[in-house]
């Protein structure tokens, strides 16, 4: 009897050590509301479009206009924050409430972009919206990214420069080895057309000239229709994500009423029928 007494108590033990064992597992996973702001490390501006996920997993949420997120996780669990054009960040969960400050990545930021409709014109090609990075100036002359087309009138960088100003009207400048003043080497033109959608696309972000579009009016970046060049920055998309689902919850409410009706439109029909 009291063999099996002891035997009880074992069990009982063993039982409610295992239940201790597993609520103090759950407690340390504890699930959270994580919420906060993206901020630029420098300025503190809100910044809208960062994307944040919980690491190895598919659980994500995207930063408001304002910079602000709310995103489900556990304890322990790792948020990365990553955005075109800043360091990724990663930060451990350890409270409801995380504000992230990005740093802009400088390496990915040294391009020069063309702003609005103006088009640069290269070698057998014009693009409405291209962007040459530095490894394309790399001390030679200046092409377009991928095929490499030779912009048209040609910019040669000489070997010695140390470095190259890009001004928002297209004037190319560099400053070399012994020298205080930068030297200006070139000017980067744009053109626009009478029909721009007439142009016709080929590729790598480029279109070609048609009969449709018109003749290539060449002007300087800056004026009205030319658009305008930014060197040190990062082409955005022009696509607004909050639109975008407001037409798509929109489309998918028609649906189901159309959907509805023709059901409703089916029933009455069938009950004719049956009365007839």
């Amino acid at each position: 009897m009291m063999n099996f007494f002891r035997e009880k108590t074992n069990r009982f033990m063993v039982l409610k050590l295992l239940f201790f064992i597993c609520f103090s597992g759950t407690s340390f996973a504890q699930q959270l509301t994580v919420s906060g702001i993206v901020t630029e490390e420098n300025g503190g501006i809100p910044i809208p479009g960062v994307n944040i996920i919980v690491k190895n997993t598919n659980k994500g949420a995207v930063t408001d206009f304002d910079g602000n997120y709310q995103i489900q996780a556990d304890t322990d669990d790792v948020l990365v924050f990553s955005f075109l054009g800043y360091e990724p960040i990663e930060v451990i969960v350890t409270t409801s409430v995380i504000n992230v400050s990005l740093k802009e990545d400088t390496e990915k930021l040294n391009e020069v972009v063309i702003i609005g409709y103006g088009t640069t014109t290269v070698k057998d090609a014009t693009g409405s919206i291209t962007s040459v990075t530095s490894k394309d100036f790399n001390k030679g002359n200046i092409v377009t990214p991928g095929a490499g087309y030779l912009l048209q009138p040609q910019v040669t960088i000489p070997e010695d420069a140390i470095s190259i100003v890009v001004s928002q009207d297209g004037e190319v400048s560099v400053t070399v080895q012994g020298q205080a003043e930068p030297a200006v080497i070139g000017q980067i033109n744009t053109v626009n057309f009478v029909n721009p959608t007439g142009l016709e696309p080929i590729g790598q972000n480029l279109f070609t000239e048609t009969g449709v579009s018109g003749a290539p009016q060449e002007g300087v970046p800056g004026l009205e229709g030319y658009g305008m060049i930014v060197q040190g920055a990062l082409e955005t998309s022009n696509v607004n994500t909050t639109e975008e689902l407001v037409n798509l919850i929109e489309s998918q409410r028609v649906y189901e009423m159309n959907s509805k009706v023709i059901s409703a439109v089916d029933e009455m029909l069938s009950y004719i029928n049956q009365q007839l």
